[in-house]
């Protein structure tokens, strides 16, 4: 039965779709991922990611050489979208959603935090780290990786990550 109700054309308010999903003093911003940037394309909408870049900078010596430095530069940050793809619950594609990929994912910032990660994309390269759920947790003592901390502690955090699975029979 085909009714009014299916054929009239409505015309949105605007409160809908990701602008309704983006809290107050947030902003959605948007940055290019790849399937590896992206956990395999396995990071989905609500879920929360840290956000890990690599840069290209002038080394301390002082010399004109560029040495890799890999940081993490937010942690626990909502996703909303991946593409195109809000999140909604609609069993008659939910196959199709899962296997579509994305080349862009959607987060959900603060209005700094946004400028420096656009900032950073534009220089750098992004990679997304998911989270647990139930991992609320920041780490303080965030490091910078370069080629000199990667050769001093590499042993270091073999041995630490050994005495860890040891300790909760995980190995």
């Amino acid at each position: 039965i085909l009714t009014w109700h299916n054929v009239k054309s409505t015309i949105s308010n605007g409160r809908s779709g990701l602008a309704l999903q983006t809290k107050n003093g947030y902003r959605a911003v948007s940055i290019p991922v790849s399937s590896v940037s992206s956990v395999s394309g396995l990071i989905k909408p609500n879920n929360f990611v840290d956000i890990i870049g690599t840069f290209h900078f002038p080394e301390a010596k002082g010399d004109a050489s560029l040495d890799t430095v890999t940081m993490t530069i937010l942690q626990r940050v909502k996703v909303l979208a991946c593409g195109t793809d809000l999140g909604y619950v609609n069993q008659t594609n939910s196959l199709q959603q899962a296997q579509r990929s994305y080349s862009s994912v959607t987060l959900e910032l603060t209005p700094k935090e946004a400028e420096m990660i656009v900032f950073a994309s534009q220089k750098g390269s992004l990679t997304l780290v998911l989270r647990s759920y139930d991992d609320p947790n920041f780490t303080n003592n965030v490091q910078s990786v370069d080629w000199s901390f990667l050769q001093k502690h590499i042993q270091e955090y073999n041995a630490e990550r050994e005495k860890t699975l040891n300790k909760t029979g995980n190995r």
